[in-house]
């Protein structure tokens, strides 16, 4: 199979791959985790205390919480299977930590880029393992990218921002866990994560963190004016990149260009020439009649908050082995280089078909809407007494949220989301996402106002890039840098008076943390955990409004490593939606 920085073969499950790629190397050896050596600290750094104890120790883990992986810090990329897709229940809702929930792609990374995996992910947390239980990341890499930053929260219901602006809008196509994905940005050590707190063998995860820019595709049905508006199977190819990714602010997008391959859909027609000219000595003088030709539109996404980059992107077709085929790929250009140094952020969905004079490629598609109508909560206790439930559901890219306020056991929640309508070939399937959490102190204090979630240090606000990063450089030999670091250490401490003010205000012990829901998700025919009716094939259904349940199962956190366990012998929720299917053309 051809796989290089230069091409790749015609893949279904992997319908596109970043072309020279200055991350891309296949021979180079997995990093080595060993994040202490590069400015993480471990509990036994911090200060005895004995009215805090361990909690003190535990806070400077997160000071400064993540380092760069190589000292250069230059951008680093990632691309591959998302094993993994969706907002983390759980981040320190410090304003200069965390804006708002971080979404994690995790990554099982493609050939060329398995050394950003690093040692320190190759060793799971402990955990007893049922019959039926299993770990929900295996072989990926975690990449996150703080949706406060990115984009603006809106109120969706009073004093209860949304999740991120991927949320209850039809533009977006938001990946999903079994999609391609590709992603750059900050390549890190995840400080709060080691695998031993003794500093001579601990090792940490590797990430990229925060993301800068992401692509994936979606196979989709497409719709173009030359086709007289019929859709036909086409790819959806969306790039996104942005300045801002919560504790660490880019420079700039406008520094380098991306080139991408994105697979188009088959199509067995071929170019149909003819010879022209006045003799027969104009062989090679052809035309082209009504042949299948690639199509494209291009849809520019916008977050609404900050300076918008609209640049057109590049194309162009690779040319087939053979004359007489059509394509089956396009190189891409995303040129952003093009862009105002202040440009904030660039969005765009680049939709690719076929131009289709036979309607044989329309013929193929079907119409598809779906309406999610309720979930029912079964009898896991995640809180005492009745909880809070932010929770996320997708399809085929379109993610929705509902908060609940008020939430028991054995009781239905409405839903109520009428998806717009969408289309899909023959050869797609209905994929269906859910995921949540349930809310407790730790999000009260993401609620808080703005100002009132930075950290001060002596009066001053702190800047994570002068202060966190400056001012905790080289601890151990710096008397002043070690007592600053401590001085932020307790300033944590002393943001809401009383001896209890730690724990209330982060919500990291004693039940004030937020809970995992359990998640739903498609998983790719040929994974062991593939199901029938997720994702739901197309090809073969012709029916209108069939309600239909997917169950999520209890998930539960390993440690405190942020890694989940699915533990199938207990219900969580049951999703309840309807779908129609049926062909666009009869």
């Amino acid at each position: 199979m051809a796989w290089t920085n230069d091409k790749k073969d015609w893949d279904y499950k992997k319908p596109f791959h970043r072309i020279n790629s200055p991350s891309w190397d296949p021979d180079r050896p997995p990093v080595d985790g060993k994040g202490y050596a590069r400015g993480c600290h471990a509990e036994s750094d911090g200060p005895t205390d004995t009215v805090y104890g361990t909690i003190i120790k535990g806070i400077a883990r997160a000071i400064p919480g993540w380092v760069s992986v190589e000292a250069a810090d230059r951008e680093q990329e990632l691309e591959g299977i998302l094993e993994r897709s969706f907002q983390t229940w759980t981040d320190v809702p410090v304003y200069q930590w965390h804006r708002y929930y971080d979404w994690n792609f995790h990554i099982i990374p493609a050939r060329g880029y398995d050394y950003v995996r690093g040692k320190g992910n190759r060793e799971p947390p402990e955990a007893i393992l049922g019959a039926k239980d299993r770990r929900m990341t295996t072989e990926s890499m975690e990449c996150e990218w703080d949706c406060g930053a990115f984009g603006p929260s809106s109120i969706e219901t009073k004093n209860r921002r949304s999740p991120g602006a991927m949320f209850n809008n039809n533009q977006w196509i938001w990946p999903m866990t079994g999609q391609y994905c590709w992603t750059a940005g900050r390549w890190i050590y995840d400080c709060g994560h080691a695998s031993s707190p003794d500093k001579s063998i601990g090792l940490m995860r590797s990430e990229i963190h925060p993301v800068k820019a992401m692509a994936t595709a979606q196979w989709e049905g497409v719709k173009f004016a030359e086709n007289g508006n019929l859709h036909v199977p086409g790819i959806r190819f969306l790039f996104f990149a942005s300045r801002n990714g919560g504790y660490w602010p880019f420079d700039t997008i406008n520094d380098r260009d991306y080139e991408f391959i994105v697979d188009l859909p088959k199509n067995e027609g071929a170019a149909s020439g003819w010879r022209i000219g006045h003799t027969p000595e104009f062989p090679l003088n052809t035309a082209v009649l009504r042949a299948p030709h690639v199509l494209h539109s291009v849809q520019f996404l916008n977050v609404g908050e900050g300076t918008q980059g609209t640049v057109q992107p590049v194309w162009e077709p690779i040319p087939p082995a053979a004359p007489d085929k059509l394509p089956e790929q396009v190189k891409v250009k995303i040129p952003l280089t093009q862009l105002p140094k202040e440009t904030t952020y660039y969005g765009v969905i680049i939709n690719f078909g076929w131009f289709d004079p036979d309607q044989s490629q329309a013929r193929r598609v079907k119409h598809c809407r779906i309406r999610f109508d309720h979930l029912h909560k079964a009898d896991i206790n995640h809180d005492v007494g009745a909880e809070e439930w932010l929770v996320k559901f997708a399809v085929n890219g379109r993610w929705y949220s509902r908060y609940f306020g008020d939430v028991h056991n054995d009781t239905d929640y409405p839903l109520n989301v009428t998806v717009p309508e969408f289309f899909l070939a023959d050869t797609d399937g209905i994929c269906i996402s859910s995921h949540g959490a349930e809310m407790d102190q730790m999000d009260d204090v993401f609620q808080e106002e703005i100002d009132d979630r930075k950290l001060r240090l002596h009066g001053q606000i702190v800047d994570w890039k002068r202060d966190v990063v400056a001012g905790t450089a080289d601890p151990e030999h710096n008397a002043a840098n070690r007592r600053r670091l401590w001085d932020m250490v307790y300033e944590f401490a002393g943001l809401l008076p009383g001896g209890d003010s730690l724990l209330h205000w982060l919500g990291i012990e004693d039940g004030r943390a937020n809970n995992p829901l359990g998640m739903i998700d498609p998983m790719p025919e040929g994974h062991p955990d593939h199901r029938a009716d997720n994702p739901l094939a197309v090809k073969t259904l012709d029916m209108v409004s069939v309600p239909a349940t997917l169950v999520a199962y209890y998930a539960q956190e390993t440690g405190e490593s942020a890694e989940l366990i699915e533990r199938r012998t207990r219900v969580d929720y049951v999703l309840h939606f309807e779908f129609s299917v049926i062909p666009q053309l009869v």
